[in-house]
């Protein structure tokens, strides 16, 4: 996932992206729509992203998930929801 900081306060605006790793290497399968959201914080751990409950997150989340599927990529780990990530693969031609 990929976010700007916003210098004067408030939310950050973020991008979900799904990396994934071929024979070239690591690459973006699909990056989401910009979304704004404060951050997620456990223990102290901001890496982890935004809340993943709120409707601006969750739709851009449903976005990329949506494309992913349409591109042929196969659901294998949905996740809890909030913290783990969804897991996708793809057979390679």
């Amino acid at each position: 996932m990929g976010f700007t900081l916003n210098p004067f306060g408030g939310k950050a605006t973020w991008q979900w992206i799904a990396e994934a790793t071929g024979p070239q290497g690591k690459y973006n399968a699909a990056v989401s729509q910009e979304f704004k959201a404060d951050y997620h914080s456990v223990n102290n751990d901001w890496t982890l992203g935004p809340e993943r409950n709120d409707q601006e997150t969750k739709g851009a989340m449903d976005q990329l998930i949506a494309e992913l599927l349409s591109a042929g990529w196969e659901p294998f780990d949905m996740g809890d929801g909030r913290i783990r990530f969804p897991k996708f693969r793809r057979r390679l031609n």
